[in-house]
């Protein structure tokens, strides 16, 4: 545990350069490529909406893609507005004054380059979050008392990282909001691991408000973390879905905004009604790597896309709620309906890296560049690995999980022109599954040593 560092220093640096030439990558194709291949503008333009009062979802970015979140992450964006070229269909020409003028507002450019700093930083924080909770919740003493002049304390953080890389690249590439949520995910599991649970409950309630799959670490909030979690996750559910917006709108515009919100892509994307408001949410314009996406990509897989039904089978959906709900119960059940005596860190990581295994088999529509939200999964099965090794190189199973992972992940990227089997095949949800198991199993391991303890007769 305290081997000298040898390659580890050097990868850490070897990645700051890719963050570097990958940031120059995504500016290019954000800002200077034949059109704007990011989904930073989408956050951009409603933050436009914001300042000006205007309905954010009703002002699509270049690519004529739709806003899909609460208002108050609307307003977070105020700070990166992009304005239209043109006055929005349906709002009136705004007034020429400084919250309308070009001049006003952060150059497109350096706010891609800001929303891209921003990510890294995020990702920072989750690592970060992570490992320290891992780290600090540790019971080995040697383990607590590790630093960066040891070897164990960079691979506790580096091979988790490596293994979610191509999915983190995916999210940071695409401009979307993933690193933010899994921030927010990453801190509340360190401030469990240290007892902090009414914050703890605010930060895992934060994710939730941001980007609404999250709310299934609820679950975890009401049977195993006490009633502080539970006020602290419906204190930030008050402050960012109802303070918030109607400090900044009045009520009356914030009620209006919030319903639409709740109607057109809540309520209209779990029940898979055709006005939901997202263009472009089907099954025919996007991979949707959940249960039922998967599903109905293998039944119609003699149909090209662009010819495949809509809409998934009735028959697929059934089992898609069925799945959901069976793997969420034993997920639930594995961890108990107690709250333990006292925080353990590495039952809290397996545990919310089981949900989050869950959320995404479960969600109605599930894309790529969601699955860097398994990293408190990765994190978790690395480090009980790397335990058994005195944290240097993988053994065991760990031994072909943590560098098979990111290469088999990749796989349907490899289809040409993105089209083919491999784009179709059931990689993404198998891999998922075999990590929530792995988590289940290493969670019920943890379960007995607790019982076990709790049971022996003190000093």
């Amino acid at each position: 545990m305290g081997v000298r560092p040898t390659w580890e220093p050097w990868l850490a640096w070897a990645l700051l350069l890719v963050a570097i030439g990958f940031g120059v990558l995504v500016e290019y194709r954000s800002v200077y490529s034949d059109r704007r291949r990011t989904d930073a503008g989408v956050f951009f333009r409603a933050g436009y909406a914001a300042r000006v009062g205007a309905n954010p979802y009703t002002i699509p970015d270049e690519n004529f893609w739709y806003f899909l979140y609460p208002p108050s992450v609307a307003i977070g964006f105020v700070p990166l507005a992009d304005p239209p070229p043109i006055a929005p269909a349906g709002e009136p020409a705004p007034a020429p004054d400084t919250k309308t003028d070009q001049r006003s507002y952060v150059p497109y450019p350096v706010s891609v380059a800001i929303w891209y700093a921003i990510g890294i930083a995020t990702l920072v924080v989750c690592v970060e979050c992570l490992s320290r909770a891992l780290i600090g919740g540790a019971a080995d003493p040697r383990v607590r008392a590790l630093r960066p002049s040891q070897g164990g304390w960079w691979n506790i953080r580096l091979w988790p990282l490596l293994m979610a890389l191509p999915d983190v690249l995916s999210t940071l590439s695409r401009g979307q909001i993933n690193l933010l949520v899994l921030a927010c995910i990453s801190a509340g599991v360190l401030l469990m691991s240290r007892a902090r649970w009414f914050w703890a409950g605010f930060l895992l309630s934060a994710a939730a408000c941001i980007k609404v799959i999250p709310g299934i670490l609820l679950f975890d909030v009401l049977t195993r973390r006490g009633w502080k979690t539970v006020v602290g996750y419906g204190a930030c559910g008050v402050v960012m879905l109802i303070a918030v917006p109607a400090v900044y709108y009045g009520p009356e515009r914030a009620w209006a905004l919030s319903s639409e919100w709740l109607d057109r892509v809540v309520l209209a994307g779990l029940m898979g009604r055709e006005d939901r408001l997202q263009a472009g949410a089907g099954f025919n314009d996007t991979d949707n790597l959940s249960i039922q996406g998967t599903l109905h990509n293998l039944v119609n897989l003699s149909l090209p896309r662009g010819e495949r039904p809509p809409a998934a089978e009735t028959w697929v959906k059934i089992v898609h709620v069925g799945m959901s709900v069976g793997l969420l119960a034993v997920t639930v059940a594995i961890g108990g309906w107690r709250r333990n005596s006292r925080p353990i860190a590495i039952e809290i990581m397996l545990r919310t890296g089981m949900l989050c295994c869950v959320m995404l088999m479960a969600a109605p529509m599930v894309h790529r560049h969601y699955y860097a939200m398994l990293m408190p999964a990765l994190a978790g099965l690395t480090f009980v690995n790397l335990m058994r090794s005195r944290l240097a190189v993988p053994n065991g199973w760990g031994a072909w999980l943590i560098p098979l992972y990111p290469v088999v992940m990749s796989i349907p990227r490899m289809a040409p022109n993105g089209e083919g089997i491999l784009r179709d095949l059931p990689i993404p949800l198998a891999v998922n599954l075999v990590v929530w198991g792995l988590c289940a199993r290493e969670l019920m391991a943890v379960g007995r040593v607790d019982e076990a303890n709790e049971e022996a007769p003190g000093e």
